[in-house]
């Protein structure tokens, strides 16, 4: 946390535009708390992913608010880090950079590059077999049109062999169930900003397992984790007291095998195996399979 809370990322584009990202200016503490083992975990797959590799290309998809981005350069500050994947307000500031300074960091300031494109809808800007690793975190469940375009693109800038790190929500979580069994609705409201500002589809795993196959994607690695909810998000009190230690006895049951797959959060490790395939598997696309090609 000392960590996130020392750093300051700034995007700054041709035009003089520039806008700036910290943590606990963006009310983002509670948020990092919560996905703190989502974020340790993937750290861990990206370390395993880029072993061996001196010097790794690697790609960040939808990096913005930059946090992740940080992490990233403290376990492999000599990687060749790409940033890109949202989509541009400003059609003529598509290329950019990020600039990060944190006083944890080894070099304490970073100059990367930017780009911005849709990750379902346009080509990638980078050239065949350019990566190393390719990290996607927390995107699946924002795209509405074609996550098998994106999947294709991530194959293709990938080198041979090389891997894919995908996180994402799990529709079938215990938490999900308990929601829909006290009536409650499991997905975000509607955003005021953007049609990728919620989740607009969430998977099973089997669904994303069956995903990344169909697109020449071989999962080496598979892990589900809960959030870490503290005592503070309960209400005060003995009721209060009595849902959060419900809530965490019945966490601890996706611990068990039976229940493994039943945790808030699905990871992947994902080798790539063959060349791009656009995937279009009826669970995802039914009789509309054949409009999503661009």
């Amino acid at each position: 946390m000392n960590f996130l809370r020392a750093q300051k990322a700034v995007e700054v584009f041709p035009d003089g535009e520039t806008t700036s990202y910290e943590m606990e200016k963006l009310g983002l503490t509670d948020y990092v708390r919560w996905a703190y083992e989502r974020y340790i975990l993937t750290l861990t797959m990206l370390s395993m992913a880029a072993e061996g590799i001196p010097k790794p290309r690697i790609l960040e998809l939808g990096a913005l608010p930059y946090l992740c981005t940080g992490l990233v350069l403290r376990i492999h500050p000599n990687a060749q880090l790409f940033l890109g994947g949202a989509p541009s307000n400003n059609p003529i500031c598509t290329q950019g950079r990020v600039v990060i300074t944190n006083p944890f960091l080894e070099s304490r300031t970073y100059d990367l590059p930017l780009t911005l494109f849709n990750v379902e809808k346009d080509e990638f800007p980078y050239p065949d077999s350019t990566f190393d690793v390719v990290l996607c975190s927390e995107i699946l469940e924002h795209l509405t049109y074609s996550p098998s375009h994106m999947l294709y693109e991530i194959n293709r800038v990938l080198k041979s062999g090389e891997e894919l790190i995908l996180t994402t929500p799990n529709v079938c979580s215990l938490g999900k169930i308990l929601q829909l069994l006290r009536y409650r609705n499991v997905y975000s409201p509607l955003s005021k900003h953007s049609i990728y500002g919620r989740h607009n589809r969430e998977y099973t795993p089997d669904e994303v397992a069956q995903l990344l196959d169909d697109s020449n994607f071989r999962v080496v690695q598979r892990l589900f984790r809960n959030p870490s909810i503290g005592r503070n998000a309960y209400s005060k009190g003995l009721i209060g007291l009595l849902k959060y230690y419900t809530a965490e006895s019945l966490y601890t049951l996706t611990h068990l095998r039976f229940f493994n797959t039943r945790g808030d959060f699905i990871l992947c490790r994902a080798q790539k195996i063959g060349p791009p395939k656009y995937a279009e598997p009826t669970f995802l696309y039914g009789e509309a399979s054949d409009t999503r090609h661009n």
